[in-house]
């Protein structure tokens, strides 16, 4: 049964709706939705009624109508009555079985004398639906109408009972319902009239729409056709750059303030007047900006954009549309655009947080208008905490969602990069990606904007040097901003100063040429690997989803309730890398399963007292499904500010992160499709390597905590360039290549997570080596490493404030790697049972060095003795941590029990027999 709770903004934002999901979850056949519309009420609600039912086909609607502030409104109480009976004579049409109303509580009504209360209570008994009312008790409300958590959890409860009790409608109240009506009606602006602007989509709590934009100083003119309509008002998007809206009729005008101190953020605003015959109207954005003072925030003065959701009628006539629906997207063609004059750019900023504040975009956009280049249009998307590497998975979503922008701007140097260790060329990789997408959606002109970061030394940073290289190189636009005092606020976003700065910066871009054409060929033969997909695309069965949009950027996201899990099935095996999630107060951690690969990622960090959308990455799994699980905890982490919200968690998916070795990575949306090939099946056979690949060269298998990075390191600093390789995550698909090249000597890296043809190669190379270590002084090891390196994030986050023990704990709870028996599992890869006595049958066949930490001095000995290290090398200490704990020692192994027992016993093992140490050389 699909129950669909309809209501305004108790029902919009999350709480009562998805605990009750929470608490359904175990009763199969069962599904909640909702539609929220915060600020409206039940006679504007009957106008769009029709339209949500349409949407959500439910079996049974339950009106949460009684928490607007009507009871202030000058309207009668027989015109509530009429909305009662328009909406459940719009349930009736659309095929709802069971229809009910939730009456819930307002610290300014009294229940006992509440005429509305005991209007809908009549209404329900007259027609034998279903009725609950949650009357006011103390700590439940935390403002006039909202809930506490305590409220939230008792209106959750008075859902279900609701949902349980409500009987289907009698064949007599269906009679009696089927002839009331519905005679109010709501026409989509965009199927009558279009602007310069064009359209864009809205939603929020579970109800969206398509609106039209109507720029500051244009009047738009919707046309109804050869018949009069009986028009009697309309929606619109109010929001920080919203403002007064104009309309005439020909001899009726009226204006709607269409912004007032709510508007710091954005939502749906609705205006009525008298009633008006018309074939058509004009509406007309005000310039002017608003003389309203925000209850928080600061005012946006950018120039005002109207936008236009729906027109409110009367009458069983809905008129026909006089516009076409927007027609699917074509395929890009190969052919040249034509040129594209510099007063008629479609410019769209890509970046990351200083791209999402209003700035240098919407200064530039006023600027423009002021100097009547009004035709230049300005887009942007900016995704917070975002990096490049990120970013290219989702640049054909945003080419695709931002179509006709032949001008890209990548504000893409304010990122934590450099921070975080990964290869230049990498960088390059994700430049040329970059660029090739844009390409091959239309971009005649692209364009590198480099802006300062407080801790970079612009004169010595090889990000800012790289950009202006491969601009120079492929004939792009360029322009930076050095840092200067009083620039910026913190580590990277811009004092009120620095923004004009940046402004001046950006609109040198403006006058950049289109690419030359040769120059053009050649970013669109690069390759751009990394995509991803809709995770509402290829999830199985029918789940919730929830439209997220911030920073010019939206995805649909799947939503999976506390202690539920959602599988994700792909057309054909894929290489998943990663996916999206949004991050708020109500998320946790979430468990992906890839096959025998499990990740868990914290879900929750102390900025989640706001909605962000964020991504995790891991390395490539080859799949034709995944599973991802919510996990149903209160993370313990601490908010940087604001009251951390204690109601059932829920996660959201939004995309599916992928690598595509053919280079075809940027398809965004396939149907979905079941599996055509089953999990777990095989892959077809690699042809064999060749005996040059399989010479005997060293593949280190490099498992975290066991002086890895100190071995490579010293191997580094003695073998000449290229002869030590390192395993890229991000670029899996070149490990059989690098293999059958001469020049390497020696192979590193972390490759447990390879499956299918990517591992192939590797397994059938003969020589391998690994470091094995006891897991408590692993696990220990990992504690102390953790906590002081600020880089690995939210277990960084998490284990700072704790106590050691209180650390390790952590760690055994989260089943982190470290409290598993990861190092049999990495030694045999799928060979062999994870088993001590299975690696050291892997060990027999293909290893020629494994030695302990213990005997790590015998093993470097070794190194030498084969010429990979210097003969007079001492094993560096990358990471010293403190002095030998034994109480902490024996502490981790209580704790671990018999979770890594395995580790254990292959530790003891080697211990007890020695290293193994083989001479590579000679092998074949």
């Amino acid at each position: 049964m699909h129950v669909l709770v309809v209501g305004f903004s108790v029902t919009a934002e999350k709480s009562f709706v998805e605990r009750c999901q929470e608490q359904l979850a175990g009763q199969t056949g069962i599904r909640l939705s909702k539609a929220g519309i915060g600020g409206w009420f039940p006679f504007l609600l009957r106008h769009v009624i029709d339209e949500i039912l349409a949407r959500y086909r439910p079996d049974h609607v339950v009106f949460e109508i009684a928490t607007p502030s009507l009871r202030s409104q000058s309207r009668s109480h027989e015109d509530h009555l009429e909305s009662l009976r328009c909406l459940v004579a719009s349930a009736v049409k659309h095929g709802v079985g069971r229809i009910s109303f939730l009456d819930l509580p307002r610290s300014d009504v009294d229940e006992a004398t509440d005429w509305q209360w005991a209007m809908h209570r009549a209404f329900c008994e007259d027609y034998a639906l279903g009725y609950r009312a949650v009357p006011l008790a103390e700590g439940v409300l935390r403002d006039v109408v909202h809930p506490t958590a305590k409220g939230v959890a008792t209106f959750a409860d008075a859902l279900r009972a609701l949902i349980e009790t409500t009987p289907e409608l009698s064949a007599e109240a269906r009679a009696r319902l089927s002839v009331l009506r519905n005679p109010f009606r709501s026409i989509p602006a965009h199927r009558y009239g279009c602007g310069s602007a064009g359209l864009r989509e809205y939603a929020r709590g579970g109800y969206d729409v398509t609106a039209v934009c109507i720029p500051a100083g244009e009047t738009v003119h919707f046309d109804f056709g050869p018949a009069p309509v009986r028009v009697l008002g309309y929606s619109m998007i109010m929001g920080p750059r919203s403002g007064a809206l104009d309309l005439s009729t020909g001899d009726f005008s009226h204006r709607a303030g269409g912004y007032d101190p709510f508007c710091y953020y954005e939502r749906i605003g609705a205006t009525f007047f008298l009633e008006q015959s018309c074939r058509g109207l004009d509406i007309r954005q005000d310039p002017a900006l608003p003389r309203v003072e925000l209850l928080k925030g600061t005012p946006d003065t950018g120039p005002r954009m109207g936008h236009l959701c729906s027109i409110f009628i009367a009458g069983d006539t809905v008129p026909a549309p006089t516009r076409a629906a927007p027609a699917p997207a074509q395929p890009v063609a190969a052919l040249a655009p034509a040129p594209v004059p510099a007063d008629r750019q479609h410019v769209l900023t890509v970046g990351f947080s200083v791209t999402d504040q209003n700035s240098f975009v919407e200064f530039a956009r006023h600027r423009c208008a002021r100097a009547g280049r009004d035709k230049i249009r300005f887009d942007k998307v900016g995704i917070g905490a975002w990096t490049p590497f990120q970013l290219r998975h989702v640049m054909g979503q945003i080419l695709a969602l931002h179509k006709g922008a032949n001008h890209l701007v990548f504000e893409i140097a304010t990122s934590q990069l450099r921070g975080m260790n990964r290869p230049r060329e990498d960088h390059l990789a994700t430049l040329r990606a970059l660029c090739a997408a844009a390409v091959a959606h239309g971009a005649t002109r692209i364009s590198f904007l480099d802006l300062p970061r407080i801790d970079v030394v612009e004169a010595r940073d090889w990000l800012w040097q790289m950009h202006r290289s491969f601009a120079a190189d492929h004939g792009l636009g360029y322009a930076s901003v050095s840092l200067a005092k009083d620039m910026l606020t913190d580590d990277v976003h811009p004092t009120e100063a620095g923004k004009q700065i940046y402004t001046d910066a950006f609109m040198t871009l403006l006058e950049t040429p289109e690419i030359p054409a040769l120059a053009r060929e050649t970013l669109r033969s690069y390759p751009a690997p990394w995509g991803s997909m809709s995770a509402a695309a290829c999830a199985s069965g029918a789940p919730e989803t929830k439209a997220y949009g911030r920073g010019g950027f939206r995805q649909t996201l799947v939503s999976i309730p506390g202690g539920t899990e959602q599988r994700f099935v792909f057309p054909r095996p894929m290489q998943v890398v990663g996916y999206s999630m949004l991050r708020g107060p109500t998320t946790g951690a979430l468990t992906l399963t890839a096959g025998t690969f499990t990740d868990r990622n914290d879900g929750y960090d102390n900025r989640c007292y706001y909605e962000r959308l964020a991504v995790t990455q891991f390395e490539p799994q080859t799949v034709s499904e995944i599973t991802i699980r919510q996990e149903p905890e209160i993370p313990e982490i601490a908010l940087f500010k604001g009251e951390k919200d204690l109601g059932p968690r829920v996660g959201h998916i939004g995309a599916i992160l992928t690598l595509a070795p053919d280079g075809e990575g940027l398809q965004m949306a396939p149907q979905r499709a079941p599996a055509q090939t089953p999990p777990g099946a095989p892959t077809p056979p690699l042809p064999a390597l060749s005996r040059r690949a399989r010479a005997a060269r060293l593949i280190h298998l490099h498992q975290p905590r066991t002086a890895g990075r100190s071995l490579r390191q010293a191997m580094a600093a003695h073998l000449a360039p290229g002869r030590l390789e390192i395993y890229q995550p991000q670029a899996p698909q070149s490990v059989r290549d690098m293999l059958e090249r001469d020049d390497w000597a020696v192979f590193t890296g972390n490759f447990q997570a390879l499956h299918g043809t990517l591992a192939a190669p590797l397994l059938q190379l003969p020589c391998w080596m690994t470091v094995v270590r006891d897991p408590a002084e692993r696990l220990v090891s990992f504690l102390h490493y953790a906590r002081a390196v600020p880089a690995l994030g939210g277990v960084h986050d998490r284990l700072k404030p704790l106590g050691l023990e209180e650390g390790l704990a952590l760690l055994i709870a989260e089943s982190s790697s470290y409290a598993q028996s990861s190092q049999c599992r990495g030694i045999v890869w799928g060979e062999e049972p994870p088993t001590a006595e299975g690696a050291l049958r892997v060990i027999d066949r293909r290893f020629r060095f494994v030695s302990t930490m213990e005997q790590l001095a015998e093993g470097f000995e070794a190194l030498r003795r084969w010429d990979l290290v210097a003969p007079d090398a001492v094993l560096p200490h990358i990471f010293a941590g403190p002095p030998r704990d034994a109480r902490l020692l024996e502490t981790a192994r209580a704790l671990l029990g018999e979770r890594a027992h395995e580790d254990a016993l292959l530790h003891q093992r080697l211990l007890r027999e020695g290293p193994v140490l083989r001479d590579p050389t000679g092998v074949l």
